[in-house]
């Protein structure tokens, strides 16, 4: 159906004709945005950034806050709590010095930096196979 309104939407453009404003329940996507590409068994295929251009265009039914679809919010995969290790992320991102790969690697590889509790209730319902007994 998605597909189908795509090419409505094209369709009408050279037509000028000019549709109403949104459903209050469309909303936009966040800037930035992420695609998640999936295999046909179900595994993570690839994530990519998704361009401004095409992000302001799309939007995420979302008839209640935290509940939308295609669209959603997730906690990030990582944090870092590390007073030392946030200074290093803003010079980082300051451009005062080079991003250390090999050191970032390290951080998001060391278990307290993991952000994502697989016993809760919310990642639960998403993924029952993760829950440990």
């Amino acid at each position: 159906m998605l597909n189908e309104l795509y090419h409505l939407s094209m369709a009408l453009e050279p037509e000028q004709i000019v549709l109403r404003d949104w459903h209050d329940d469309f909303q936009p996507l966040p800037i930035p945005c992420y695609r998640i590409l999936i295999s046909q068994d179900g595994s993570i295929a690839g994530v990519e950034m998704m361009s401004k251009e095409l992000v302001t265009c799309l939007r995420k039914w979302e008839p209640s806050n935290g509940n939308s679809f295609p669209g959603f919010n997730i906690q990030p995969l990582y944090r870092i709590t590390d007073e030392e290790q946030e200074k290093r992320l803003k010079k980082w991102r300051d451009g005062k010095e080079p991003i250390d790969l090999i050191e970032l690697k390290k951080w998001c590889s060391e278990p307290q930096s993991r952000n994502w509790n697989f016993n809760s209730k919310k990642l639960a319902s998403a993924h029952p196979e993760s829950i440990v007994s």
